[in-house]
């Protein structure tokens, strides 16, 4: 097919081979480095970000304790004998 419109669809076009839309990244400018995708934010707002992540960071440090302190009470409750996992009122593990 040769490069140009495709019929019945004004926006479309084939260019080599390859179908590029109106908006496709090739059409786009080139993206300049000093630009982020990151918003501005004021001092307030990054102020808030920052006590947020500090809050974030502390949730996931206690959620790690608390799962290798699971662990570990894992590890040793299969270390030990059938014997030492009965229930102290005297009856079977297991047993109401």
């Amino acid at each position: 097919m040769p490069p140009g419109p495709i019929p019945g669809k004004s926006d479309l076009k084939v260019a080599a081979g390859a179908l590029t839309l109106p908006h496709s990244p090739r059409t786009l400018g080139a993206m300049t480095e000093g630009k982020s995708n990151e918003p501005r934010l004021s001092a307030a707002g990054r102020q808030a970000r920052a006590e947020r992540q500090a809050r974030e960071g502390e949730a996931l440090r206690a959620n790690l304790r608390r799962r290798k302190a699971q662990s570990q009470a894992r590890d040793e409750a299969k270390a030990r004998s059938p014997a030492e996992r009965r229930d102290p009122s005297g009856g079977e593990p297991g047993e109401p």
